[in-house]
């Protein structure tokens, strides 16, 4: 899409010394903005990760969405130095961060009205923070519908014994409220002691009843091709668009695991067709 209106882009830094990147249309008059919650792990501002992600579909959604006249904020998530610091990050949080971010963009001149687009777990982040702050409207992207604990199990599922049982068991575990010292070193990145307390207060929420309980409109969009979250777990409050040919990272990829993940390391591919359109019809058809 090509940019219909002058830009305008400052970096700007929180209080809490986080990192965002508003981008809005120049001039005068008012415009929506859309923050953008990021997804799980490491993710930046852009939509990458050290993790093997280098898409840039933030970057590039906030691109597509400043040239029809949509301002948007992106942010770096927090992230802890050490591992008593990570267990002092929960879901509350990480909630209370994109709430930091959702007021400063409000309080911006010019701002008509204010959304929240959610990626992946930022998608469950957005649905729990619109209960707690008023929005113009929701966009989830790619988010599981269901608890995490039934989508993690669902993505081991093809994983190895011992280590599938052993992750089925910690699993169980923390749900009950344990704390897991000793974990296999091979399942340590997602169970490791430290980020157990977030996976807790993650555990604890259910995507899909914060979405029937949602005020603010709703639009639900999944990826026919997502091998991360599939497309019948991408269905928070029950219903969703599928865009068919699109993957986790919002990209349109061919069938088969290849395109699927070359795709994450393609920043130039573009966003999949009719994500963009979608989105700005949905906004423009919600400001107050």
């Amino acid at each position: 899409m090509i940019a219909a209106f002058p830009v305008h882009a400052e970096t700007i830094v929180s209080r809490s010394g986080m990192t965002g990147v508003f981008a809005a249309p120049a001039g005068k008059g008012t415009f929506p903005c859309a923050v953008i919650v990021p997804g799980s792990g490491p993710t930046d501002r852009d939509g990458n990760n050290p993790y093997g992600v280098s898409a840039r579909p933030y970057a590039l959604l906030a691109d597509a969405l400043l040239a029809g006249g949509i301002a948007t904020l992106r942010y770096d998530k927090r992230l802890p130095s050490t591992a008593d610091a990570e267990r002092e990050l929960t879901i509350d949080a990480a909630i209370a961060d994109a709430a930091e971010w959702l007021r400063w963009c409000r309080a911006q001149t010019g701002i008509s009205a204010a959304f929240l687009i959610g990626h992946s777990e930022g998608g469950v982040i957005a649905l729990a923070l619109a209960q707690r702050e008023p929005v113009a409207g929701l966009v989830l992207l790619t988010t599981p519908g269901k608890p995490v604990a039934e989508l993690i199990r669902k993505q081991l599922a093809e994983a190895p014994e011992p280590l599938r049982g052993e992750a089925a068991t910690i699993l169980e575990r923390l749900q009950h409220g344990d704390d897991i010292e000793q974990v296999p070193a091979a399942l340590a990145p997602l169970f490791r002691p430290s980020i157990q307390p977030f996976l807790r207060s993650l555990m604890a929420l259910d995507p899909d009843g914060l979405a029937r309980q949602q005020q603010a409109p709703l639009l639900v969009i999944a990826g026919g091709r997502d091998i991360q979250v599939p497309p019948v777990d991408a269905r928070p409050g029950g219903v969703a668009l599928t865009l068919p040919a699109m993957n986790h990272v919002l990209k349109d990829v061919e069938p088969g695991a290849a395109d699927n993940l070359a795709a994450y390391r393609d920043p130039d591919r573009a966003l999949a067709e009719g994500l963009v359109q979608t989105i700005v019809a949905f906004i423009r058809r919600h400001i107050p």
